[in-house]
């Protein structure tokens, strides 16, 4: 299922640049799960340039073999990252600071029970 969020667009004439971002699921479709996957999470920029997203990590996951968080930054649908202790996405924007205005997520073709419903996207400089 591929998940489409466009920002809102900023209010006040300050905009924040990150370099860095965070996917904190809050919730997947079994609310008591422990698990949560994902296959990819796609981000661009406020002009609409897609952002290549690299060095994804997954502090204090437990990832089974080829489903680390790569898999979610890699641009295919046929992979995923899997954290067996619902944690969080983390990930730098290869190009440097960028504004994002718009970003997707698409779930895993399994086990839909682990799929996010409820999340915060985070950005950092």
């Amino acid at each position: 299922m591929l998940l489409n969020t466009r920002l809102h667009p900023v209010l006040d004439k300050y905009v924040t640049s990150v370099q860095f971002l965070r996917l904190r699921t809050v919730k997947t479709r079994n609310p008591d799960g422990k698990e949560v996957q994902l296959a990819m999470l796609t981000v661009w920029d406020v002009h609409g340039k897609k952002l290549k997203l690299v060095d994804g990590a997954n502090p204090k996951g437990s990832n089974p073999a080829k489903e680390g968080p790569n898999q979610a930054l890699d641009g295919k649908k046929d992979t995923k990252w899997l954290d067996r202790k619902k944690g969080n996405l983390e990930c730098r924007i290869e190009s440097g600071f960028a504004v994002v205005g718009r970003y997707e997520l698409m779930t895993a073709n399994d086990m839909p029970h682990r799929d996010p419903v409820r999340w915060c996207l985070e950005g950092r400089g």
